[in-house]
């Protein structure tokens, strides 16, 4: 679900809100959104060298990443990023793939 500037305002101080800033430690170092973190999106995929594809992680892999954002069943995550770059998208649906439907780009 994507996510008006008035509905993070008024959600900014829940405890139960994660956010993540899916550009990258370099554009993260230039500016961010306060309480955010930033998760890049080579952080959720595995190259497969032999193929190109790249797969999502294993699922133990995921939890412990997740767990280090303290990211949890009871977490409403919000995912922003660059216009035109797929890396929020690919870091929402490697949420959805195993499971965590409380997020928001």
């Amino acid at each position: 679900m994507i996510i008006s500037h008035s509905w993070l305002a008024g959600h900014y101080d829940d405890p139960d809100l994660v956010m993540l800033d899916s550009r990258g430690n370099v554009a993260y170092s230039y500016g961010h959104i306060p309480k955010s973190q930033p998760l890049e999106v080579e952080k959720v995929v595995v190259e497969a060298a032999d193929t190109g594809a790249n797969p999502v992680l294993e699922t133990e892999n995921a939890v412990a990443l997740f767990g280090s954002l303290g990211i949890d069943d009871t977490k409403t995550v919000v995912i922003c990023g660059d216009y035109m770059d797929p890396s929020a998208a690919r870091i929402a649906w490697t949420f959805l793939y195993f499971g965590h439907e409380k997020q928001r780009s």
